[in-house]
Formats: C-alpha cells, structure tokens, sequence
C-alpha cells in the first residue's frame, strides 16, 4: 500500500475515533456508524438530509481547522424556546430543526463563532461560550487570538478560564 494511502486511512481512523471539544457532557450514545462528518457548522444548516436524531461531527466553526469543529445531535427545537440559542450551544438549522452541541469538555471562543482576528466583533460569541460554560460548569480554554468586544457590557465568567496568549480589544463607548 502507498504511504500517501496509508496515511489516509490513519487520519480517516483518528478523526472518526476523535472526540472532539465541543458539548456539554451528554447520555448521547457515540456510534461512529451514526456519525456523519462534515466541515463546518455552516454547512451543517444548510444540508437538507440532516433528520432528527443524527449525530454530526464538523471540523470548524466557519472553516475547516478554525477552532470550532463540534459534535452536535439534531433534535426538533424546544416549545416555548427561541429557534436559535447559542449560549445553550443550541443551533438553528435551515430546515426547522436544532443543532443541539454535545460532548464537550472544554469550551473555546471559536466554538461559538469567534473569530479572534482582532477586526471582527466577536463579543456575542465570547458572551455565549462563558454562558454555555457556567452552565455546564466548564473551565474556558481559550489560549490564542485577538477578540474585539463591543456593545456588551457584561460577560459572566463564573468558571475557570485559561486564555494563554489571547488578546483583548474593548470598546468602551
């Protein structure tokens, strides 16, 4: 077998055993039958054969290798609820149902959007990581990338947090 081949079926084994960091720990049974793979969260809305029940696994947030690839499991979305509850780790998919985020054991900006270039805003997504954190009483690693906060004036932060070399641009006005 060429080595190129090779190294494919081993990348292909270590990404269907990985178990990614995203989701709130879950009784979620992981099945690699049942899992499906795809790139980003944002294709993951689009696509028309996710169905209620599937577990999906992607490898980014916006693009592949960005930080914020997940496992989520797709359910009807809550009565009474918001379609889209991000700083639940719940999110709203183009065909009506919900992205629900599981197995997570550590929780990082990009999980939730961010994008840590220090141009975007990316308040909304550290606002929704820190809730989806203390509410599943998560620690917060998050150890590269320039963040621009603007227009949130509070972000609770009421779990351990680890932000290494992370760079913060707040917008005071």
């Amino acid at each position: 077998m060429e080595r190129r081949r090779m190294l494919n079926l081993i990348g292909w084994g270590g990404l269907i055993s990985w178990p990614g960091a995203a989701g709130a720990s879950s009784n979620v049974p992981r099945r690699e039958k049942d899992v499906r793979f795809l790139p980003t969260l944002a294709q993951l809305r689009r696509d028309k054969k996710i169905q209620s029940g599937d577990l999906v696994s992607t490898l980014g947030f916006h693009k592949v290798n960005d930080g914020g690839g997940g496992e989520y499991v797709i359910e009807q979305p809550q009565p009474n609820s918001a379609p889209s509850n991000q700083q639940s780790g719940v999110f709203q998919l183009d065909n009506g149902l919900a992205a629900r985020l599981i197995n997570v054991k550590t929780v990082n900006y990009q999980l939730f959007g961010a994008i840590g270039d220090g141009k975007n805003e990316d308040g909304q997504a550290l606002m929704a990581a820190h809730e989806f954190a203390n509410e599943n009483e998560l620690p917060v690693h998050n150890l590269s990338g320039a963040y621009r906060i603007g227009g949130i004036r509070e972000i609770p932060v009421e779990t351990n947090i680890q932000w290494g070399h992370s760079v913060f641009y707040i917008d005071e006005k």
